[in-house]
């Protein structure tokens, strides 16, 4: 329940985060814009005043020349009109506006984007000042195209963003399924070698009863194998207890367990540099000896069909213990080193791609530690480290 209230936390603040970049984009976007028609009207008040210190009557017929010949660097639409708001001049003006009745149209428009200019005539000697006519100006082309900016970009953002949530939900739902299908697989595996090995001995008892005495701790060997693997599972989803653990004792037993259960004499696993069997470590001891017992797996399963060694070496550092899985196996690729911990990847033919995810998991989040592929040569053998602290 607590997952889902902060997923649903996450989901709001995402909402909050956009709404305000939105905003800010607008705002900021909408000021250039208020800026720069600012410097327009400006601009035409300059040049409104040239035209009425130019102009030598209220009639003067030269209006329309001078109008000409001041404006013409001006980069946005400008029309002159008369005192009756008539069109007479005009500037920037797109050729399919040069209809009348187009160019009155736009005017109007002009005058909702910006307030016309009023160009005044004041007679020399005279406080009485007359109109001569305005200057109408539109929007530049720069702000126009500021002014659909942030549009662009908030569409070009949300078609990141959407194709990002898609490709996300991809991966996650893949990995989801990996996760499942791994898991799956991985309870078949991990029953299957101990219900396979009781189902042998019991026929082995069946026909020769009189060596019981040998058998009996076999299967209460893989009886408690079966308890052990229903501990792992029931600890994946929840907050392990750590205990002080004697990690000799702990290898030790994975190492016998899977020993003697290797499909040929050509394979071992042995314990180099032994350290002393009471050195302990804060852990829980079902789950590290399933992640020890998963990175162990994995490279007997890289060994060459005839023969093969795992070496597992305990090496006590001051900041903790790390534990050496070194292999003389098919190896793997240096860009692969980072990938074999993710839940699905896999190299092998029939493999799930579910062990070393798992054994990551145990060490690195459940165990604060890490686990990292040290060392590996194509054909000659692979080192993971596991740091335990």
């Amino acid at each position: 329940m607590t997952s889902f209230r902060y997923s649903a936390n996450i989901k709001v603040g995402l909402l909050l985060i956009g709404f305000l970049f939105f905003t800010g984009i607008l705002y900021y976007s909408q000021w250039i814009v208020e800026r720069l028609r600012e410097d327009n009207r400006k601009i035409v008040h300059m040049y409104a005043e040239i035209i009425a210190e130019a102009v030598e009557s209220e009639t003067d017929e030269n209006l329309n020349f001078i109008f000409d010949k001041i404006i013409t660097q001006i980069q946005f639409p400008i029309i002159q009109s008369d005192a009756l708001g008539n069109p007479r001049s005009w500037k920037n003006i797109p050729d399919d506006w040069m209809e009348p009745s187009v160019i009155k149209r736009n005017q109007d428009f002009m005058d909702q984007q910006n307030s016309p200019i009023v160009l005044v005539y004041s007679a020399p000697g005279s406080d009485e000042k007359h109109i001569l006519g305005y200057l109408h100006y539109g929007d530049s082309v720069l702000i126009r195209q500021l002014k659909w900016l942030p549009y662009l970009e908030i569409a070009t953002f949300c078609f990141i963003i959407f194709f990002g949530l898609a490709g996300f939900t991809y991966i996650r739902q893949t990995e989801n399924n990996n996760i499942w299908t791994g898991m799956a697989k991985e309870t078949a595996h991990q029953l299957g070698t101990p219900v396979s090995a009781l189902i042998g001995w019991v026929e082995r008892l069946k026909s020769h009863p009189e060596k019981s005495l040998e058998i009996i701790p076999e299967i209460e060997a893989d009886v408690k194998r079966l308890e052990q693997v229903g501990n792992r599972f029931g600890k994946i989803g929840s907050k392990p207890e750590l205990s002080s653990v004697k990690v000799y004792d702990l290898i030790q037993q994975v190492v016998n367990y899977l020993n003697r259960r290797l499909p040929s004499d050509n394979f071992k696993i042995v314990i180099e540099n032994p350290i002393s069997q009471e050195l302990e470590v804060m852990a829980n001891e079902t789950l590290l000896s399933w992640a020890i017992e998963n990175v162990i797996k994995n490279g007997l399963d890289s060994l060459q069909p005839k023969s093969g060694k795992v070496e597992v070496r305990l090496l006590p550092k001051s900041d903790g213990l790390r534990i050496h899985v070194i292999d003389n196996g098919s190896g793997i690729l240096r860009k692969n080193w980072k990938h074999v911990f993710r839940p699905g990847f896999t190299t092998k033919k029939y493999g799930w791609g579910f062990g070393l995810s798992l054994s990551y998991r145990i060490i690195q989040e459940l165990h604060h530690g890490t686990i990292r592929i040290l060392k590996s040569v194509p054909n000659i053998g692979t080192t993971v480290e596991i740091h335990i602290p």
